[in-house]
């Protein structure tokens, strides 16, 4: 009982500090769009960062500082998606990087409370206008019917697979390719940093941990319930230990106490000569010699 109420008071704050959008669906953002960012936190100074995620995965780039505030905690903000630095070839996953503190802090995972959002792709590709992929299908369809009856079967096909090429929007080409990225909830920062490439970018890279594992709140509640439960067992089998020996202690006392009364120096049923009448009865049954002893 000890254990899951320290572990609920442990997983509260978790649960009341996460980014709610960009959502889990790994999201495609294009450069230029405004962007609205949800999040929930208790904090009052913090900073939001955007952080770029390595293809090969494990480690990730500080970009540029979107959110600075010492009068929170706030709930959300709108964003103009903008890489500044960031290059996109070097990887288009993202994501967003709350940390407890001024922004010199970013990237710290041991000071103060930090949490990530989920990673989403951003892209500088227009959108496609839906006009044009309408009348390139138009276009290839006429083709395809007015070709002989051998040839017209297999411009069909080609033309069909040129259309679903045309209609395939950016965004599930880019999914395709996020698909062959890690995926998790939160990236889970470790305290783990690395240096910047010095010829690409000045900025410090971090190590991530595997997006699978425990976050350090949650680990660290888990150590504290576990280690609360062992003192506890040891505690009671101490108490109980002490409880058997004071009992022992108080049966070996009244074993010790236990006397049995003295017998009588003479009884009647031990005399040779038999009673005397005269001689006077006590009343437990004993009676006393009143005649001189002669002593050889």
């Amino acid at each position: 009982m000890l254990f899951l109420a320290v572990l609920l008071f442990t997983t509260v704050p978790l649960v009341s500090s996460q980014f709610l959008n960009p959502s889990q669906s790994r999201e495609l953002w294009r450069i230029g769009q405004t962007r609205k960012v949800q999040y929930n936190t208790k904090l009052e100074k913090y900073t939001i960062a955007l952080w770029q995620q390595a293809i090969a995965g494990g480690s990730a780039t500080l970009g540029p500082i979107i959110v600075e505030t010492t009068t929170g905690p706030k709930r959300e903000f709108e964003w103009k998606v903008d890489l500044e630095e960031l290059d996109l070839d070097a990887s288009n996953v993202f994501f967003f990087w709350l940390f407890e503190g001024d922004k010199s802090v970013q990237g710290q995972v041991k000071k103060g409370q930090a949490f990530s959002s989920a990673f989403f792709n951003i892209t500088d590709e227009p959108e496609p206008s839906s006009s044009s992929s309408i009348k390139s299908s138009t276009i290839r369809t006429s083709t395809s019917v007015a070709s002989s009856s051998t040839s017209s079967t297999t411009s069909l096909v080609s033309s069909t697979t040129e259309n679903e090429l045309a209609t395939t929007t950016p965004e599930a080409a880019a999914t395709t390719q996020a698909r062959i990225l890690p995926t998790a909830q939160e990236p889970g920062p470790t305290d783990k940093t690395k240096a910047g490439d010095a010829s690409t970018s000045n900025v410090p890279e971090v190590v991530v941990a595997d997006p699978n594992s425990l976050s350090v709140g949650a680990q660290a509640g888990i150590g504290v319930g576990v280690g609360l439960v062992g003192v506890t067992c040891v505690v009671c089998v101490l108490l109980w230990y002490r409880y058997l020996k004071k009992k022992q202690q108080t049966i070996s006392e009244l074993h010790g106490s236990t006397t049995f009364p003295q017998l009588p120096g003479y009884s009647r049923s031990h005399e040779v000569g038999g009673e005397d009448p005269e001689s006077p009865v006590d009343k437990p049954g004993y009676y006393v010699n009143k005649r001189p002893v002669e002593i050889d």
